[in-house]
C-alpha cells in the first residue's frame, strides 16, 4: 500500500562547499562502516523481532518497518518511530534491536526511514512523515491514537509533528503542503535529546551542527531570528502542544540546553511536559543498550507511554 509522494521538486538543495561536501561525505561514509561493522549483532538482536518492511511513497527513502508486538503482552497503542543523524545521514535499520522493549511492552512499532539533506532539505523531511503517518492511518485506523518517539534530528521531526497536529493553522505560513494530509490522533510524544532549538547547539559545539543545519536549512538557518519558511524547530514556532510530551537527555550531551528552552518555550501555554535528565551522559546513549542510564531510559519511557 503505498500512497502517492508529495511533491518534491519544488525544493533545490542548498549548494555546498567543498569542505563542506567533504565533511558530508566523511560522515556518511563513517556511519556506512559503523553500519557495516555492527550488522551482524544488530541482526542477531534483531532475530526474535518479527519484522516487516513497506513502502509509504515512491521515493527510495519512503519506506518503513513495521515491528509486532509480542502477542503474550497486552495490546497497547502503536507507537511511530523517527531515527536521528542530523537530517543528513543514518537509517531505520540501527535502531530495530532498540525498539525491541516496546514491543515487548505490546505496542506495534513503525520504525521510519524519511529522505535526507541536503538532496531533500526542510520541509521534504516532514512532507514524507506526514505522507508515512497517512500510511499508519490507513492501516491502524483513523481513531487509534499513536506515540511519537525520536532521536536527535528525529526528536525534532516528531516534535513537530506534533505541533502540526495541535495546531495545523501554525504550518500554513512554513509549509502549506504539510497541512493538506491525514494524520491519526496523537497519544504523546517524546523527544530523545532533540534538536528543539536553532542555535544553542552550535554555540554548544554539537559537532558538524553548522553543516546540518545548512544543509537542511540553507545558509540562513543560524540566523538569531527567521521567517516562517525556516521555522526548523519546535522553538521558531507559538507553543502550542496539546499532547503529553516528554524530553529526555543527558546532562554531558551539548544537544541538552535545547531540550531545557524547549521545554521553556512550551510550558508557556501550559503543555503537559515531563523532562528528565541523564546525569554524565552523552549524546546518542539510547543506543548504548547496556548503559545502566540507557535501561533507566527505556524504563521511563515505557512508564510515559503507560501514563499518557
Amino acid at each position: 500500500m503505498v500512497v502517492p509522494n508529495p511533491i518534491h521538486s519544488d525544493f533545490q538543495s542548498h549548494p555546498l562547499r567543498p569542505a563542506q561536501k567533504a565533511a558530508l561525505l566523511g560522515a556518511r561514509a563513517a556511519i556506512g562502516a559503523l553500519g557495516a561493522v555492527t550488522r551482524p549483532l544488530r541482526r542477531f538482536r534483531s532475530a526474535r523481532i518479527e519484522v516487516n518492511a513497506h513502502r509509504y511513497g515512491h521515493l527510495p527513502q519512503e519506506t518503513l518497518e513495521v515491528l509486532e508486538p509480542n502477542p503474550d503482552a497486552p495490546p497497547r497503542a502503536p507507537v511511530v518511530y523517527v531515527h536521528g543523524g542530523g537530517w543528513i545521514m543514518c537509517d531505520k535499520g540501527l535502531y530495530t534491536p532498540e525498539l525491541a522493549f516496546l514491543i515487548d511492552h505490546g505496542h506495534r512499532v513503525y520504525n521510519l526511514d524519511y529522505p535526507l539533506a541536503p538532496e531533500h532539505p526542510f520541509p521534504l523531511p516532514l512532507r514524507s512523515l506526514t505522507q508515512a503517518l497517512q500510511w499508519v492511518v490507513r492501516r491502524e485506523g483513523a481513531e487509534t491514537p499513536v506515540h511519537l518517539i525520536g532521536d536527535s534530528a528525529g526528536g525534532n521531526l516528531v516534535m513537530m509533528l506534533a505541533l502540526l497536529g495541535s495546531s495545523p493553522s501554525h504550518f500554513e505560513a512554513v509549509d502549506p503542503a504539510l497541512c493538506q494530509t491525514q494524520r491519526p490522533p496523537m497519544a504523546s510524544v517524546t523527544s530523545l535529546y532533540g534538536v528543539l532549538d536553532r542555535i544553542s547547539w552550535v554555540t554548544n559545539g554539537f559537532p558538524m551542527a553548522r553543516l546540518m543545519l545548512h544543509c537542511y536549512g540553507g545558509p540562513g538557518a543560524t540566523a538569531e531570528e527567521v521567517g516562517p519558511e525556516l521555522s526548523l524547530t519546535p522553538c521558531d514556532l507559538p507553543p502550542v502542544l496539546k499532547v503529553p510530551c516528554l524530553l529526555a537527555t543527558g546532562t554531558a550531551d551539548p544537544l541538552a540546553e535545547s531540550s531545557q528552552i524547549a521545554r521553556d518555550h512550551l510550558t508557556q501555554n501550559g503543555a503537559a511536559i515531563e523532562y528528565i535528565e541523564y546525569p554524565g551522559e552523552q549524546h546518542g546513549f539510547f543506543n548504548r543498550p547496556k548503559r545502566p542510564a540507557s535501561q533507566q531510559l527505556r524504563d521511563d519511557i515505557i512508564r510515559f507511554l503507560d501514563q499518557a
